[in-house]
């Protein structure tokens, strides 16, 4: 089985009135997103969860290097970003 790690910030610690913020941006959606991508990659048939950002992308380039870390650009497409590692 494949396993993803989802990580990100806690959607609690974001300033949302910052401009650079698409309008309309809430922690309530942050989550909305994150729970979708879950069961996008539970129905991909991958296991997978949700972390803090810096420490585990710390500990993973120490403990594995030559792992794939993928970036989305928002919560919903998370599990197409894990698809172009995992699947190349």
């Amino acid at each position: 089985m494949k396993r993803v790690l989802l990580v990100g910030f806690d959607p609690a610690t974001v300033d949302f009135s910052d401009p650079a913020l698409p309008p309309g941006m809430a922690a309530e959606k942050i989550h909305a997103g994150i729970k979708l991508a879950l069961a996008d990659m539970t129905r991909r048939g991958w296991l997978a969860e949700h972390a803090l950002f810096e420490a585990l992308v710390n500990a993973i380039h120490r403990a594995a290097p030559q792992t794939a870390i993928a970036f989305n650009s928002r919560p919903e497409d998370s599990g197409a970003a894990a698809a172009r590692c995992i699947e190349t």
